[in-house]
């Protein structure tokens, strides 16, 4: 029998309380009002991050591996720009230069042998225009307005457009490190004097002594100014990506060698431009960094024609990826959603014995007629002519509490 009632096909019974499926009450309307209102206010406050174009960051730095990337990265001025300027020389020293120190930029390939026992360099510096011992060189001139990505306030501030050089068409390829079969670098040289490289740019000079090359080394400076790039999470209007001007400073000694490696970051920005949708107008953009890593130093004497000062520009392997999502409409709704839905789970469970108690009372009083003579009656109360006025207390105490048990017994008749 008990299998036969669990029947799956019953008539749905679905009762309503004056055509209504809810019970309402003033107080439930207060509530649906004040939760509204509150809603309103918090979509309004999530708007109000789209018209401000509110930006999420996340950053997300990977290494690259160089043993498997064997790629040739390409830094020109597009990208990338690099000059240096000479300090602490007397004005005859300055007049000289070329009779005192050699300075070159050279882009540099190095190669191991397959045994690992041995090694190949190639070279291709960036100087004068002319071709010596199969290395072809380009000229170094001032760095214009235009260099250094357009950063004109700031190439004035430290003088760039007046005392610094620049390789002129500077472009250069970066590939692998030290470690990997194939090396491609730009380097910045400095070294002493040397008398064949002098001669082809004029005949007639002449190196320096030893002894004025030794004063030359000992008061030198050299800074090296080169363009970094950075992500400005504040920028609304404009490309995000800037750029500012990093110095290298390094002091020179006749019988000391200073290699600096500094590396060339290639970076990644992903940043959503539409208001809509952060699936909408994604642009990806590329810039780049540079950091100083490792400063090697060595002994050094005039007798030699070893570098005294060299800058080597390596790819770096650290990458690092900024994703910038826009805040978008799609967000607003979508967090408003959610929070309507948590919110009117907790609102339901703190008024939903207080919606119920007032719905029973309700309900009771619509079916049910309770009056104080059924109370009276039920308790048995005494005639009026036993009641004595120090007695009426009493008696409306007993009334009302009859009249409370009886409705309380009805509630908790129906509620069962």
């Amino acid at each position: 029998m008990e299998n036969i009632n669990n029947r799956n096909f019953g008539h749905p019974i679905s009762l309503k309380y004056r055509q209504n499926s809810t019970f309402k009450t003033t107080f439930g309307g207060f509530v649906t009002i004040a939760f509204k209102i509150g809603i309103l206010i918090y979509l309004v406050f999530e708007l109000i991050k789209v018209v401000d174009k509110t930006y999420t960051v996340t950053n997300s730095m990977i290494k690259r591996n160089l043993f498997v990337d064997n790629g040739v990265y390409t830094i020109n001025e597009e990208n990338f720009d690099i000059g240096f300027s000479m300090y602490g020389l007397s004005e005859e020293q300055q007049a000289n230069l070329d009779n005192y120190v050699n300075i070159t930029f050279q882009q540099g390939q190095f190669e191991w042998s397959a045994d690992g026992k041995s090694y190949t360099f190639e070279g291709k510096q960036l100087q004068l225009g002319i071709a010596l011992n199969l290395l072809i060189f380009n000229q170094l001139g001032k760095c214009g307005r235009h260099r250094f990505k357009g950063e004109v306030f700031q190439a004035e501030s430290i003088g760039i457009p007046y005392a610094y050089k620049c390789p002129v068409n500077f472009s250069a390829s970066l590939q692998g490190s030290f470690t990997t079969q194939k090396m491609q670098s730009a380097r910045l040289l400095i070294s002493k004097c040397n008398q064949t490289n002098l001669s082809l740019k004029n005949q007639s000079a002449k190196c320096m002594n030893d002894s004025m090359m030794k004063n030359f080394f000992d008061s030198f400076q050299v800074n090296v100014v080169a363009t970094n790039q950075f992500i400005d999470v504040n920028e609304k209007q404009i490309s995000p990506i800037k750029t500012v001007l990093k110095n290298f400073y390094a002091t020179g000694y006749h019988n000391m060698s200073l290699s600096y490696q500094l590396k060339i970051g290639q970076n990644f920005l992903i940043s959503s431009t539409s208001s809509l949708s952060n699936q909408l107008g994604q642009l990806n953009q590329t810039y780049y960094t540079v950091r100083d890593d490792v400063l090697q130093v060595a002994a050094q004497t005039l007798s030699t024609d070893l570098v005294f000062i060299n800058f080597n520009m390596m790819l770096d392997d650290n990458v690092m990826t900024t994703n910038l999502e826009l805040y978008t409409i799609s967000d607003a709704l979508s967090n408003t959603g959610g929070i309507i839905g948590i919110v009117m789970i907790i609102i339901q469970f703190l008024v939903s014995q207080t919606q119920e108690n007032l719905y029973y009372q309700q309900l009771v009083q619509d079916i049910f007629q309770i009056n104080k003579e059924d109370s009276i009656s039920q308790n048995g109360s005494p005639s009026k002519s036993r009641i004595i006025p120090s007695e009426q207390t009493l008696k409306d105490k007993i009334i009302q509490d009859g009249y409370q048990g009886s409705y309380q017994k009805i509630l908790t008749f129906i509620k069962n």
